[in-house]
């Protein structure tokens, strides 16, 4: 186990089209994980949403109209973000400029660990 990782370094799994996520967490430890999401291209969609993790979030590149609960708002580069457990929220990523935005959960998220793609990028079959 390493100390220390360079965010551009570290490795990324592409999540959905144009979407990387990169993950930094305790090993040994379940209760908080970071998360870095870049967006190559914007315009992208984090549809509706809720979870049982809370959430903090800092915009480092781009900008973004986040909807946390019934309150919509234009974030931009410095800008942090809270998301209670169970709250339902979105972000439609606005261009022109690449989109990283700092995620924390706490618990972690054990779905990222394994892998899986978030919920809300599945496809829907009727």
């Amino acid at each position: 186990m390493s100390y220390w990782e360079k965010l551009n370094e570290m490795e990324a799994k592409e999540i959905a089209p144009g979407i990387k996520r990169k993950l930094f967490y305790c090993e040994n430890d379940p209760r908080m994980m970071i998360v870095c999401l870049e967006i190559e291209s914007p315009p992208a969609s984090f549809p509706l949403h809720k979870h049982e993790h809370e959430q903090l979030g800092f915009v480092l590149q781009g900008k973004a109209k986040f909807t946390i609960g019934k309150e919509t708002k234009i974030v931009e580069k410095n800008t942090f973000y809270r998301i209670p457990p169970n709250v339902e929220h979105g972000a439609e990523i606005l261009g022109p400029e690449k989109g990283i935005f700092i995620d924390i959960f706490s618990p972690i998220r054990k779905d990222f660990l394994e892998g899986e793609k978030p919920f809300y990028f599945e496809e829907k079959n009727d």
